[in-house]
C-alpha cells in the first residue's frame, strides 16, 4: 500500500504542479510508511543464518536505486527539448519504479 502511495504522489506532482502540498505531504507520508514497513517486514523474509546477507544485499539494491534514477532523470532532461515533459516523464519514471516495487512485493509475499 505505501509503494502504491508513492506513486500516487509522484503522479500528482505532474497532475497537478500548481497545488502542491497534498502531493508532499502524500509523499513523505508514504516514503516514512514504506521505509518503516521495508526494514520492521526484513526479518519475516529473510532467515536467521542470512539475514546478514540479505541486508547487504538489500542495501546494495537501495543503493544502486538512488545512483541510477538521478542518472535516468538526466538522460530524459538531455533527451526531450521541452522541460515540461521532461519533468512529467521524470515523475511518471519515479512513480513506475515505486509501482513495480509494489507490485513485486505483491509477487513475492
Amino acid at each position: 500500500g505505501a509503494c502504491v502511495a508513492l506513486s500516487l504522489a509522484f503522479v500528482s506532482f505532474d497532475v497537478a504542479p500548481h497545488a502542491p502540498i497534498p502531493s508532499v505531504l502524500l509523499l513523505g507520508i508514504s516514503y516514512a510508511t514504506a521505509n518503516a514497513l521495508l526494514w520492521a517486514s526484513f526479518t519475516d523474509a529473510a532467515t536467521s543464518d542470512n539475514l546478514s546477507l540479505a541486508a547487504g544485499i538489500l542495501a546494495s539494491l537501495l543503493n544502486f536505486g538512488a545512483a541510477a534514477i538521478p542518472g535516468a532523470i538526466a538522460l530524459i532532461r538531455a533527451s526531450v527539448t521541452s522541460a515540461e515533459l521532461a519533468d512529467s516523464l521524470a515523475l511518471r519514471l519515479l512513480g513506475v519504479c515505486s509501482l513495480s516495487g509494489a507490485l513485486f512485493a505483491l509477487a513475492t509475499a
